[in-house]
Formats: C-alpha cells, sequence, structure tokens
C-alpha cells in the first residue's frame, strides 16, 4: 500500500525461519515428552496430580525433589541386589501442596527427609531383608485413595516381594478413614504417626500419637490436680465437614 514494496525472502531469512520452526518443534516434543513422563511409572494424571504408586520418583512440590530421587536410588539400588531379599512399605500422603491441601509444603519435604533417613537405617541394618519405600501420593486433599488402595493391596498379594505395611497417612479426616477401613479389611498393617481422632479405630490401624480423649483427659486431671493454677482460656471447635 502506499506505493511501498513488499520485500522478498532472501537466503538468510528462509534460513531463520527454519531455525526458529526447529526450535518450536523439539520445545513441543521436549514438553510433551516431560508432561508425559511427569506421571509415569505406576502413576496417573488425575486432575493435574500424579496419583497411584510408585519407587520413583515424579513431578511434585519443587522443594522435594531431590528428596524424591535420593528414595528412587535407594529403592533402585535394593532391586538390583539380585539374591538379597527385600520387602516394601508404602508411604501414603500428599506429595503437593496447596491453598486448601491437608499437608504444608514444609510437612511434606520433613515426612520425606524423615522417611529417607528411616530407609537408610533400616537397609543399613544385617540379617534382616531389605526394604523398598512405595511411594504413595493420593493428592493434595488426600481424597484420591481408590486407585492408590487398589495397587497396595495387589502388591502385598506378591509373594516374593510382598508389601508389609503402610506409612505416612498425615490427616484425621473422613477420606483418609475410609482409607484406612479398606487397608484393614485386605490385612494391611498401617501406622499412623499423627492419627488423634478417637473415632479411627480399626483392626490393622495402629496410632503412635494419644488420641483426643486422651487428650481431653489429660487436662481434665491436670486442672484436677492442680485448681489453683486455673486460668481463663478458649475451646476451639472444629467445623469442618471433613474432619472427624
Amino acid at each position: 500500500m502506499f506505493g511501498s514494496r513488499i520485500r522478498e525472502w532472501g537466503p538468510l531469512d528462509w534460513c531463520v525461519a527454519a531455525v526458529v520452526v526447529l526450535a518450536l518443534v523439539a520445545g513441543g516434543i521436549y514438553g510433551g515428552s516431560k508432561l508425559m513422563r511427569r506421571c509415569d511409572d505406576g502413576l496417573s494424571d488425575i486432575h493435574g496430580q500424579c496419583i497411584g504408586v510408585t519407587t520413583q520418583s515424579f513431578e511434585a512440590d519443587d522443594d522435594i525433589g531431590t528428596l524424591l530421587d535420593a528414595i528412587a536410588k535407594e529403592n533402585d539400588r535394593v532391586a538390583s541386589e539380585s539374591g538379597t531379599p527385600y520387602v516394601r512399605v508404602g508411604l501414603m500422603m500428599a506429595f503437593t501442596s496447596g491453598d486448601r491441601s491437608a499437608m504444608t509444603s514444609d510437612m511434606i519435604r520433613r515426612a520425606l527427609a524423615g522417611s529417607l533417613a528411616a530407609l537408610k537405617e533400616a537397609n543399613a541394618g544385617s540379617g534382616g531383608p531389605q526394604v523398598q519405600l512405595m511411594l504413595a501420593p493420593v493428592g493434595r486433599q488426600l481424597d484420591q485413595w481408590r486407585p492408590v488402595v487398589d495397587k497396595l493391596g495387589s502388591l502385598a498379594a506378591d509373594d516374593k516381594h510382598p508389601l508389609v505395611g503402610v506409612t505416612g497417612i498425615p490427616s484425621s479426616q473422613t477420606d483418609t478413614k475410609a482409607a484406612l477401613g479398606e487397608l484393614s479389611a485386605r490385612k494391611i498393617p498401617t501406622v499412623g504417626p499423627v492419627i488423634n481422632a478417637s473415632s479411627m479405630n480399626f483392626p490393622y490401624f495402629f496410632k503412635t500419637s494419644p488420641d483426643d480423649k486422651e487428650f481431653a483427659n489429660a487436662l481434665k486431671h491436670y486442672l484436677d490436680t492442680y485448681p489453683q493454677g486455673r486460668k481463663k482460656g478458649l475451646l476451639l471447635l472444629d467445623r469442618h465437614s471433613g474432619d472427624v
């Protein structure tokens, strides 16, 4: 328009365009393969989160990548030592945090660091089988437990390398209660490190923390023993519908 000429593309223009196209294609392939890899090895992408059971590292919170890699490395070492018997233990919890998640990023990181230390300690001993730690993400709100429990149940039936227990359950809520009930029905021993709800009791479930009734009774005993120490206090009521 207005007398201007449309510049024709020369060899250099086509070369630059070809490089750009190749870069975009390579980026798409890499991005696509990364997207496909993020929930491999026994995991499925459910609502943007990796859900399932795996011995390998996967996409989760940014600051736990090195911990997941270290656990995966130890799991690979255990599996690679031919002739050495080993069993499996499931770590069922959230591996991603958010505004409404059951675990904060710090809670997740500390849980993984402690689990890695325990795994190393167990495998450093002698006289017993080695241990693989099965990472079992059930979602930020712990509500995607059904496919995870199904997989853990199948692993428990493995005669060669059986799943001998599950731990990690971090919160007393309706979903974890249902999951624990199903694990107990399958006769899978489960340890709840911080579960304190009085109503969460199952034949194969073991608590390591006192429950709410014991806390209340201890407080009552203290106030009865030291009445002169009575002060004003606050009674907090949790109205969250998912909290048991």
